[in-house]
């Protein structure tokens, strides 16, 4: 389904905790245009990181971004070593 024929994709751009600028993370390709999720497998644990989302057209400009969603990545457990 075809929301605006003006976008080509979507790139959705990452910024942990203390960095100033968003990146891009990830670019939609042509031949990934149904998918409509995204893992991101680089996230280090113990890191806050805002997650956003911009389109880009024929021409690859940038729309707005989308409204910020902001995630934390919990350090794993630590066991305590049995006696």
């Amino acid at each position: 389904t075809v929301i605006d024929a003006g976008v080509k994709g979507y790139v959705v751009q990452r910024k942990a905790e203390g960095e100033k600028a968003f990146k891009n993370l990830y670019r939609q390709a042509q031949a990934d245009l149904a998918k409509n999720t995204f893992t991101d497998t680089t996230a280090a644990f113990g890191q806050r990181y805002v997650y956003r989302v911009v389109a880009y057209g024929l021409d690859d400009v940038l729309s707005a971004p989308s409204a910020e969603a902001a995630h934390y990545v919990p350090l794993p457990p630590v066991l305590t070593p049995r006696n």
